[in-house]
């Protein structure tokens, strides 16, 4: 008991930070914020935007990944008064976007979804990817793939349907 009472007064008094940021294109305030809160859980919790998987909340797994000013960052590893100014994009959005829907058509071409759940983060990291449009022989563009996709866990499909998809849409950029 003696442990929580400081923790919960020092999360208390840090709280009532105001975060201006853009996400999806609107632009938003994030009020009463704490030094706590990780960019994942107000996406999730207080934006309903549902795409943003918080699984391992360590960063471990990708499966909250988002785009955060044009890069692919774990969002449960972001603090949200860290993203004050700052531009996200969800999965969501980016699937709506046509290079985005690109991405989405070639991992659908490719059987690359079983269970889906990584699904959002994978395809967070390859609009990152795609959107610095990356130049090279077919195996330069594979080895970026696989670099801007480390640290994206996925149990069902094995990546390799997955890899293939973004370096299908990166050679046909």
């Amino acid at each position: 008991m003696a442990f929580t009472e400081p923790e919960v007064r020092s999360r208390e008094l840090d709280a009532g930070l105001e975060v201006h940021l853009r996400v999806n294109g609107a632009d938003r305030v994030a009020e009463g914020v704490s030094t706590t809160t990780v960019l994942g859980a107000y996406l999730r919790d207080e934006l309903g935007l549902t795409d943003v998987k918080l699984a391992c909340r360590e960063g471990a797994c990708g499966a909250c990944a988002v785009v955060f000013d044009g890069g692919s960052v774990p969002s449960c590893l972001v603090p949200l008064p860290r993203a004050d100014g700052c531009s996200v994009l969800t999965a969501r959005h980016i699937a709506a976007d046509p290079l985005g829907r690109r991405i989405v058509e070639a991992i659908v071409e490719h059987d690359a979804i079983q269970c889906g759940f990584c699904t959002p983060g994978f395809l967070c990291a390859a609009y990152a990817l795609a959107r610095r449009e990356p130049r090279g022989s077919p195996a330069e563009l594979r080895e970026q793939v696989l670099e801007a996709l480390a640290g994206h866990l996925c149990r069902c499909t094995g990546y390799r349907r997955i890899v293939d998809a973004v370096t299908q849409v990166l050679e046909q950029a």
